[in-house]
């Protein structure tokens, strides 16, 4: 009897862990480092359908989990570190659940994209919180020449490490849609997504 214990003890932890580090999707992907220094680092897979990219931004903040969560679902703060944004729209749909709508500047030859997903937290603890980004777009009329987005998949990993130390995990793939070449709508992903760390660091390091 013990032993069958001991078993589903250490199945339903594999199970956690496992819905943990996925928020439930089922993507096996080969993570490759595309650019790193001591706070942070950008890696990149391939998605199953070869052609757009999923992306794995990685890291380490002096601050806590909730105060973290807050800054996340702040608009104002989410303008300040993300790359591009331009205006971000956030409602609260139920205690764990916002619906965010991020409106992103264009450029050259590039139209202003749109991105309209909810966010789920799936779990919470004093160490451990796991978001669940889904693309779930509700009819919206979108700002001249902006295109909509579409979100393969997100999810936030977030682990405190320390009473003063916080390591973040955010894992995405998305389509920028309309004419742009997928090639250069990687090449913008990989550059925005460094930017955007390069802004959290400098924010929580103030």
């Amino acid at each position: 009897m013990k032993l069958l214990t001991y078993l589903s003890l250490f199945f339903c932890t594999l199970v956690e862990a496992s819905t943990q580090h996925t928020c439930g999707y089922h993507y096996n992907l080969d993570w490759n480092l595309w650019k790193s220094n001591t706070d942070y680092s950008v890696s990149t897979a391939r998605m199953p359908n070869k052609q757009s990219i999923a992306l794995q931004a990685k890291i380490t903040l002096p601050t806590k989990i909730n105060h973290f969560y807050q800054f996340l679902h702040h608009e104002e703060s989410v303008a300040l570190w993300l790359a591009r944004a331009e205006n971000v729209e956030i409602t609260q749909l139920a205690k764990n659940q916002s619906m965010i709508t991020t409106y992103f500047s264009g450029g050259f030859f590039i139209s202003p994209r749109v991105m309209q997903a909810t966010s789920t937290v799936t779990t919470h603890t004093e160490r451990i919180m796991v978001i669940k980004v889904e693309n779930k777009p509700t009819p919206i009329t979108l700002p001249e020449s902006s295109v909509l987005m579409t979100l393969h998949f997100g999810c936030w990993n977030i682990k405190q490490l320390s009473p003063t130390e916080l390591e973040v995990t955010y894992q995405f793939s998305a389509s920028a849609n309309g004419n742009i070449p997928t090639w250069v709508a990687n090449k913008v992903a990989k550059k925005s997504l460094w930017k955007s760390l390069e802004k959290l660091q400098q924010h929580f390091a103030d």
